[in-house]
């Protein structure tokens, strides 16, 4: 009864997760391994799977601008930023998230289509995370005030403890005067089968 139960609490997650690729979705070209799929999440004795919180915060910077396409549209814009900071299950982290943008007006407003890269925490294991507007409903707005959110952004597993790690975070920040870094704050959950080590 006991396994019946996590499962139950595990499946509404799953369900949300896959029932989103059914179709062909927008991802920006990374050169990532195959094993970024989802994966399913493993249960059974001695590998319990649950849910615990995620939480990170640091600083971002905005590293380079290619404005010769995203995820395989050449009329997108493609943006890196540098984040670095601390989280749990992490420790001391750093990434460069790809993100794609559309300009359906010719570049006067960019419009967010997606989101990823892999946090490579303290002791070099890799997180891969993924947001999609098509995918996910993930939206990324800026503020006048020079603030902006993000979400929600996937985890799609890892290497080493976060193997086949799942769960789903948002993230708010602010920009500094000229828009090119700031701070960031993460929240969310984890489901991974090295959370439970």
């Amino acid at each position: 009864m006991e396994d019946i139960m996590k499962k139950l609490v595990v499946l509404p997650a799953l369900f949300l997760i896959l029932a989103c690729q059914d179709h062909n979705p927008l991802r920006p070209d990374l050169g990532v391994p195959p094993e970024l799929a989802v994966a399913p999440l493993q249960g059974g004795s001695g590998h319990v799977v649950k849910m615990v919180p995620f939480k990170a915060e640091g600083t971002w910077a905005l590293v380079d601008v290619d404005f010769s396409g995203c995820g395989g549209r050449p009329d997108w814009v493609t943006t890196f930023v540098e984040l670095v900071g601390t989280g749990t299950h992490l420790g001391r982290f750093s990434t460069v998230s790809h993100n794609c943008w559309s300009t359906p007006d010719g570049g006067i407003t960019w419009v967010f289509q997606a989101h990823a890269g892999a946090m490579t925490a303290s002791n070099g294991d890799l997180l891969y995370y993924l947001a999609s507007l098509e995918e996910f409903g993930s939206t990324h707005p800026f503020y006048a005030d020079d603030t902006w959110d993000l979400g929600p952004v996937h985890f799609v597993g890892g290497t080493g403890r976060f193997s086949g790690a799942e769960g789903v975070y948002s993230g708010w920040g602010r920009n500094n005067e000229e828009r090119t870094g700031g701070t960031f704050t993460l929240e969310g959950i984890i489901f991974s089968v090295g959370s439970s080590k």
